[in-house]
């Protein structure tokens, strides 16, 4: 979201990250489902989310802050409410357009 704000096309973004040392499998089909605007499940929205609460209780038993863990709770709460729970996690990408107020392509 950050590149194609600045200007960036995904597709040289993909490039550049897929050059160097975060190169992986994952990355590469992460970023093929957001050029295609596929997400079907692979890891579930409504999943990572159930997770997140446990890791969160989880830090609350042993007294543990993790700031960033809120915020992406909030960001797939945010995707359940409008309605992506059966869609691949990587549909984060969905909360951080609306956020932006752009949509990647």
């Amino acid at each position: 979201v950050f590149g194609a704000k600045a200007g960036l096309s995904i597709q040289k973004l993909a490039t550049a990250l897929g050059g160097g040392l975060a190169n992986s499998s994952v990355l590469q089909v992460k970023f093929d489902k957001i050029l295609s605007r596929q997400f079907t499940p692979g890891g579930r929205v409504e999943v990572h989310l159930k997770d997140l609460g446990y890791i969160a209780d989880s830090l609350r038993n042993f007294d543990i802050e993790l700031p960033v863990l809120g915020l992406v709770h909030e960001l797939f709460r945010e995707l359940v409410d409008d309605g992506f729970g059966d869609e691949d996690h990587v549909a984060i990408i969905r909360a951080a357009e609306k956020a932006a107020g752009i949509r990647v392509t």
